[in-house]
């Protein structure tokens, strides 16, 4: 769920790593940003064979409720109280991967939605990755953790 990302450069970067390793769909604030000559760079037309569906920012903490409602394990990407490194979380056969916006992360009452957070070990100063390469790297995670089990 990449609704929160607001810049057409990471969410044509997310939808080319979801095509890339087979993410089942990728949501987005506004399905116009396909538009933006920006996100087409970054994508390579990955909208072409990747699923898209628009859930506005007003509507994510009931998109996430009806989710886990539904049998999803929702997971935030973010540096939280209680976050778990990524290479000691198992990822849940159903789940959905909720990241923050560029700036502000995700927002304190969409955290109360998700049942765990993710955050990336990092050595830096800086502690601070763009959402489309954290995406990218927890996208991996989940498809090597796929790979592993059959």
């Amino acid at each position: 769920v990449a609704s929160l990302v607001e810049r057409p450069t990471n969410l044509g970067g997310i939808s080319r790593t979801a095509e890339v390793f087979k993410v089942g769909k990728m949501l987005v604030h506004d399905r116009k940003c396909v538009l933006h000559d920006s996100f087409k760079t970054l994508s390579l037309g990955a909208e072409k064979w990747l699923p898209m569906a628009q859930v506005p920012r007003e509507s994510l903490a009931d998109y996430l409720r009806l989710s886990r409602r539904s049998g999803w394990t929702v997971v935030g990407l973010e540096q939280a109280e209680g976050s778990v490194p990524l290479q000691s979380f198992t990822f849940p056969a159903r789940c959905i991967l909720l990241v923050g916006n560029e700036s502000h992360g995700i927002p304190p009452d969409l955290l109360e939605e998700v049942d765990s957070c993710l955050e990336i070990p990092q050595s830096g100063v800086l502690r601070s990755l763009n959402v489309h390469v954290s995406t990218a790297l927890v996208i991996w995670e989940h498809k090597r953790q796929q790979l592993v089990r059959c």
